[in-house]
């Protein structure tokens, strides 16, 4: 007999505890995985699902703010000399002889030096509504004329200043309205790793976007000029045509 009351005791215990378990959990307001709410259990689920991955920005509408403030631009030297000793031009390099007017260049007498037409080709960008144009000086030196692409129309441009030392050109067009331009922007503030995006020309291409991030600053290369060292090094894609067209941040 006293052996069931102790059987019957103990099973009262556990029941207790059982018990007492529930209400305390249910204080708690934990759910058993059985007994749980299953809409709230997928949202949970889902939502400890999805990784968690930084956004990769997009520079669509950076490219189309900067647009119409980047320029194409052509620049024409007039030379006298013999074309055998000019060198290679790399755009009929990659794109073969360029047609100099009609029927190609005039015939000179032997005892004449030849006169011919040289054309180079590069990027910039305005920096002020009244037409201030930025670009490479080495995509202007010694040019008899400078023309500015600029939307749908070319502009005679005037070079106001040149800084060979620091290959900078300001050049001046007169469209006859407010311009469109962008703001020179602080080198120094700039950090290793920010998003950047370059915007020219390269390759005779207009308006090409390519993009990546500041790879270094300070840059030391080992010119002859040390005006020049102190490089942005980025590795957004930089090709020829691209001289002069700006580097944008975000």
């Amino acid at each position: 007999m006293s052996t069931r009351k102790r059987h019957l005791a103990t099973f009262l215990l556990v029941l207790g505890a059982v018990l007492f378990g529930m209400v305390l959990a249910g204080g708690l307001q934990l759910t058993l995985p059985g007994t749980a709410d299953p809409q709230v259990l997928s949202a949970t689920q889902v939502a400890a699902s999805k990784p968690s991955v930084a956004a990769i920005p997009s520079f669509a509408d950076l490219a189309q703010a900067v647009d119409p403030a980047v320029v194409s631009i052509q620049a024409a030297t007039i030379e006298k000399g013999s074309r055998d000793r000019r060198g290679v031009d790399p755009f009929e390099f990659f794109f073969g002889p360029r047609r100099r007017g009609p029927g190609g260049p005039q015939q000179q007498q032997p005892d004449q030096p030849e006169e011919y037409r040289s054309d180079a080709g590069g990027s910039g960008f305005v920096i002020s509504r009244d037409g201030l144009v930025v670009t490479n000086y080495h995509v202007v030196e010694g040019a008899s004329e400078v023309k500015v692409h600029l939307g749908d129309r070319d502009y005679r441009a005037e070079i106001k200043g040149t800084d060979p030392a620091t290959d900078i050109a300001l050049l001046k067009i007169d469209a006859g309205n407010s311009l469109r331009y962008l703001e020179l922007g602080d080198s120094e503030v700039v950090r290793v790793g920010d998003w950047v995006m370059v915007i020219g020309n390269p390759l005779n291409l207009d308006k090409t976007v390519t993009t990546g991030v500041v790879s270094a600053k300070g840059r030391s290369i080992g010119i002859s000029d040390v005006s020049f060292e102190n490089f942005i090094q980025t590795d957004a894609a930089i090709n020829f045509g691209n001289s002069g067209g700006p580097l944008v941040d975000m």
